[in-house]
């Protein structure tokens, strides 16, 4: 019975002491700045909303001129990306061969 009353009192005893502090007044939130963006992101951004743009078009009631010059556009917006994005782009299998030299080299 001794025992048992010394564990009970035991564990209140943590239980009141590692409690978090409830009433605190405030709390401390971790703030992260955002970043500007650059004219690069801009450009991009103003690209893929203009490429949205035309997926979303009804172009059943074009002309064929009008559909060739969508064609264009839409090539040259995805070329444009290219340039402005400069992303690095592996295949699977590219992936697969750099995981296994790194497995075997280390």
């Amino acid at each position: 019975m001794r025992k048992l009353s010394f564990c009970i009192a035991l564990n209140l005893l943590l239980l009141v002491s590692f409690t978090p502090n409830v009433f605190a007044a405030t709390t401390t939130e971790l703030v992260v700045p955002k970043k500007a963006p650059t004219a690069d992101e801009l450009k991009a951004d103003s690209l893929t909303a203009r490429l949205y743009v035309i997926s979303s078009m009804d172009r059943t009631n074009m002309s064929a001129t009008e559909k060739k010059g969508l064609r264009k556009e839409v090539r040259s917006i995805k070329k444009n990306l290219k340039e402005v994005r400069h992303g690095l782009y592996l295949s699977i299998g590219a992936v697969i061969i750099i995981i296994l030299l790194l497995i075997l080299l280390f």
